[in-house]
């Protein structure tokens, strides 16, 4: 297999990991934009809420990682 052909096969599972985990990722993204405005804008929040927003972010960005 040619180096060319083994980075198209890369890809294409990257692109096969990523089509099975897009409702997850996407779902850890909605999660951090639903509360965004209020923890950018609002009044102070909770640290319960702040820690479960920054949980939510390394849960994303662990999906992310792991395409």
């Amino acid at each position: 297999m040619t180096d060319k052909n083994k980075l198209i096969e890369q890809l294409r599972e990257k692109i096969r990991k990523l089509e099975e985990e897009k409702d997850k990722i996407l779902e850890e993204k909605k999660r951090i934009e639903k509360e965004r405005n209020e923890l950018a804008y609002g009044k102070p929040v909770s640290e319960i809420m702040l820690r479960r927003q920054i949980s939510s972010f390394f849960k994303l960005k662990e999906l992310i990682e792991n395409v």
